[in-house]
């Protein structure tokens, strides 16, 4: 029984990573935006420190779109960025790509990679 438990929940582990890396750019939302002229927005890069987004917590306004990418020492699941209060939810292959969002509501927002032990938080005031 335990091995059969066990050889399920490696499957979908490798499931879950492998949809990661042949579907880049795929797992997104519709409720990020995509198409904001350059200047317009809040710039934020996040590194990595083992399973903890760096900086961490994150300030930005709200009302202003925010643009967020992922450095070099970003690797691994966390480069599946999971923002759910703002409906983020994409994969960063690149430090050059990056995500879009408007937050709209002040407060304390967390944010994860796609399997939830990257963490980091967002303060929008």
């Amino acid at each position: 029984m335990k091995n059969t438990t066990i050889g399920i929940f490696t499957f979908c582990v490798l499931l879950l990573i492998s949809g990661f890396i042949f579907l880049p750019g795929k797992i997104t939302s519709s409720a990020v935006q995509e198409k904001i002229p350059t200047g317009d927005y809040q710039e934020i890069s996040i590194s990595s420190n083992g399973l903890t987004y760096q900086p961490n917590p994150i300030l930005v306004k709200a009302g202003q779109p925010v643009r967020v990418r992922l450095d070099s020492s970003v690797q691994g699941c966390l480069r599946s960025l999971s923002i759910p209060a703002f409906g983020v939810n994409k994969y960063l292959p690149k430090p050059t790509d990056s995500v879009i969002f408007t937050p709209t509501t002040k407060g304390s927002y967390p944010f994860t990679c796609a399997m939830g032990m990257g963490r980091g938080r967002i303060i929008v005031e």
